[in-house]
C-alpha cells in the first residue's frame, strides 16, 4: 500500500509542479540562481523535517524553471 500511495503523491506533485511553472513569470537564470540560493540557505536554518521537505519541493521548482530556460537556449556548436 506505501507503494501506490507514493506513487498517487508523485502524481499530484507532478501536476501541482507543471501548474506553478505555468504561472511563473518569465526569470533570468542569474535571478534563478539567486533564488535558489536563498531558498537552500532557509533550508539549512531550519530543523523541521515538513518545512524541509516544503523547501526541498520548491527547490525541485527552481531548478526544473533553470532546466527550461537551459533547454531554450540554442545548442552551442563545437
Amino acid at each position: 500500500m506505501y507503494g501506490f500511495v507514493q506513487g498517487s503523491l508523485y502524481g499530484i506533485r507532478e501536476k501541482l509542479v507543471a501548474a506553478l511553472q505555468e504561472t511563473m513569470p518569465d526569470r533570468t537564470f542569474r535571478e534563478l540562481a539567486q533564488e535558489l540560493e536563498e531558498t537552500a540557505s532557509k533550508f539549512k536554518a531550519t530543523k523541521d523535517p515538513a518545512v524541509r521537505r516544503e523547501i526541498l519541493a520548491y527547490m525541485r521548482v527552481l531548478i526544473g524553471e533553470a532546466d527550461r530556460i537551459m533547454a531554450q537556449r540554442s545548442p552551442v556548436s563545437n
